[in-house]
């Protein structure tokens, strides 16, 4: 997806897409001559891609990152612990620890190296996760817990406010934590509940394809603002976070353009690439 994103760099500014003007999130858009594409190429293999219309694709280099990095620290661990429950305490605090600083130098001393910071605390997340589901044996279906769970994101997000993983920004690990814990029982209980009717076959159809849809639900919503603008609702797209007017119309349409165009896509090349390899 790099790939192509970056070759269409050129054609995205020409079609308005990107605009030279605007800022990025501290990215400024120009023309990209035969060095700076070889150069942008070799960056999104060294973990360094920043093409705006695949932005939320540094969750994928931020999850290879934490389990390249969980498997080489859990291996090597095992050759100097080989007592299970010992071995699980240690790598534990450790993998607390590491995250604990990762949260500390960001947040109070400003200091983020990105898709390495965040990476440490996508390690200890996933380490929960693993805690949770291996040790705990969690089986999210209890009605209680997952009331309980409701609240407590309730509560974090109106008295503490939201995480931005991307930028590693979040009051502790200790909030991280149970919030993210706490997330995860309640979606966990709410999908084993609607997993057999139409909307959680609709939802499983897009968790098997959601990789796509992370690629390329921005460039959904660009065909959604298309569409838009010519039945003349003037949204600005080169915006990457543009104003719908508090139109829930157009946020309805964008939402449908992000889903199902990825979906779309992702159909056709393999109906494609089916009939190639036959």
């Amino acid at each position: 997806y790099y790939i192509p994103a970056i070759l269409l760099h050129n054609v995205f500014i020409n079609i308005g897409w990107y605009s030279i003007e605007t800022d990025y999130h501290g990215k400024h858009m120009f023309y990209y001559s035969s060095y700076e594409f070889i150069k942008r190429i070799l960056q999104c293999f060294c973990f360094a891609g920043r093409e705006p219309i695949l932005g939320a694709m540094w969750f994928v280099y931020v999850l290879l990152l934490a389990f390249v990095g969980y498997s080489i620290f859990s291996w090597l661990l095992s050759k100097f612990i080989h007592e299970n429950k010992k071995y699980e305490i240690v790598r534990t605090l450790f993998l607390m620890a590491m995250c604990i600083i990762s949260c500390t130098l960001t947040q109070k001393l400003d200091f983020m190296i990105p898709r390495g910071s965040n990476t440490i605390t996508a390690i200890w997340l996933i380490h929960v996760g693993y805690l949770l589901k291996k040790c705990f044996y969690l089986k999210f279906n209890n009605p209680y817990l997952a009331i309980s769970s409701l609240l407590i994101v309730c509560h974090c997000a109106i008295n503490i406010g939201g995480i931005s993983l991307n930028a590693n920004i979040y009051r502790d690990v200790i909030m991280l934590t149970v919030s993210t814990v706490s997330a995860l029982y309640f979606i966990c209980y709410f999908s084993r509940k609607i997993e057999n009717n139409a909307v959680g076959k609709f939802l499983n159809i897009c968790g098997k394809d959601s990789f796509h849809i992370m690629a390329l639900h921005l460039v959904g919503f660009k065909i959604g603002i298309e569409v838009l603008n010519l039945l003349g609702a003037n949204i600005d797209i080169s915006n990457q976070m543009p104003e719908l007017k508090h139109r829930l119309d157009y946020v309805i349409v964008l939402f449908l353009f992000g889903i199902l165009i990825p979906l779309a896509f992702i159909f056709i090349f393999r109906k494609f690439k089916k009939i190639f390899h036959k």
